[in-house]
């Protein structure tokens, strides 16, 4: 449709057209002729235009993120006062939302519709959507500093306000590693760092998981790039904070191989290293050897108050864990420790050799064999099973291991109840 077929017609024919348009088809028509947004009734420009009930204030928040000639569209729009600048779309989202989401650091096309927006008294700066985020979380997410602080600068702008799970936009920064935002956010006098999601999750576990060693050091305080570093005892207690299961910041840096954030949290004395966590009461230890981390493993093992054969509630050692996994160098550098038991049984009454067997790796089970006690007394596991039955069941090779260990080599099973015969 030519722009010139509209510029001679009556303004009245004009509007009885834009009333049988498509709503796209209107868009693009007040791309064209941004004068038309003066005349066109409010419910023209507040109707639905797509499937997701995304309005003409929608659509020109994205539009204008991408391009930089909707200025005089936004001016016309906006400063028409009857028009509803805070109706939502179907996922909640009001055009200052939407057009936040479509924001991003380094595409400033949109901060003038977005400035526009702010300017108007009856806009509703924290209102959230469906999944109770507002346009400062989800600013904060997209790492854009510029929209960050102006939300901020404003009285009506809560800059703790959760989401539906107790997610704040410090947390979402965090998450997403924006550490200009974070910086941003901590400047902010009314900031909260101990806020919690509904999992008990800090602003710092997230930090350590997602391994920014910067957003830790900066919410701790700590802005020196090199230690050593001294805590207080209120930030000792936060490096601490355990969530929902028990992780702290420092085994959510171990579980997710966040080895930047691991080496900076585990140089602190103030870190609980042994602390049991999640359902089964693992240790970060237990954690790097079932990973095989052998970075991890080696500076846990260097901390003089780490216990390398704490068991868990299963009675499981974090040896036993590495020979299941067939992890032999970390085997080894557990074994070379001489407070690790080689031969400790488990509440399933099976050592780290029956795991290794199990797991049919000769060398694992060699070296565990090597360091176990000639005289280590012989247990049949639950299910009525001694080491040698597993040994049969992997190779001859290993049936060598295992026969080394003493004459009660067989299952009795057909026993019945294996616990009453314990200890054989």
């Amino acid at each position: 449709m030519a722009n010139t077929s509209f510029v001679d017609l009556p303004l009245d024919i004009v509007l009885c057209i834009t009333d049988v348009l498509e709503a796209r088809d209107l868009l693009n028509l007040l791309q064209s002729l941004p004068c038309l947004a003066d005349c066109l009734p409010s419910r023209q420009l507040t109707r639905p235009v797509d499937p997701n009930e995304n309005t003409i204030l929608h659509c020109l928040g994205e539009l204008s993120c991408r391009e930089n000639n909707h200025h005089e569209l936004c001016r016309r729009i906006l400063a028409r006062r009857e028009i509803d600048n805070n109706v939502c779309n179907r996922k909640g989202l009001t055009p200052l939302a939407y057009a936040v989401c479509y924001s991003r650091e380094e595409r400033p096309f949109n901060d003038y519709f977005i400035s526009m927006l702010l300017a108007r008294p009856d806009i509703q700066a924290d209102n959230t959507n469906l999944h109770v985020k507002s346009p400062l979380l989800l600013a904060a997410g997209h790492g854009v500093v510029r929209i960050v602080e102006k939300l901020i600068a404003r009285d009506d702008v809560d800059v703790n306000l959760g989401g539906n799970t107790g997610y704040t936009p410090l947390m979402h920064a965090c998450y997403e590693v924006q550490a200009k935002v974070v910086s941003t956010l901590l400047a902010h006098p009314k900031i909260c760092t101990k806020n919690t999601t509904i999992y008990l999750r800090t602003p710092l576990s997230f930090a350590a998981q997602y391994g920014s060693t910067l957003i830790v050091r900066t919410l701790l305080g700590l802005y020196s790039e090199s230690g050593p570093y001294t805590l207080t005892e209120e930030q000792a207690a936060y490096i601490n904070t355990p969530c929902e299961v028990g992780w702290t910041p420092f085994v959510y840096a171990v579980r997710w191989r966040s080895r930047r954030t691991a080496r900076l949290l585990i140089s602190f004395p103030e870190v609980n290293v042994n602390r049991e966590v999640g359902y089964f009461g693992e240790t970060a230890l237990a954690y790097a050897a079932q990973d095989g981390d052998t970075e991890m493993v080696a500076a846990l093992l260097a901390r003089p108050d780490i216990l390398p054969d704490q068991r868990d509630r299963t009675g499981r050692t974090p040896l036993s864990y590495a020979a299941a996994r067939g992890h032999l160098e970390v085997a080894t550098m557990l074994l070379e420790n001489e407070r690790v038991d080689a031969g400790s049984l488990d509440e399933a009454k099976r050592n780290p050799l029956v795991y290794a067997v199990i797991a049919r790796n000769v060398r694992m089970a060699r070296l565990i064999r090597e360091h176990m006690n000639q005289n280590s007394p012989y247990i049949w596991d639950r299910c009525g099973h001694g080491p040698m039955y597993y040994a049969r069941r992997a190779g001859p090779e290993f049936e060598q291991i295992v026969s080394s260990l003493g004459p009660h080599t067989m299952s009795i099973q057909w026993l019945g109840t294996a616990e009453l015969l314990h200890p054989w």
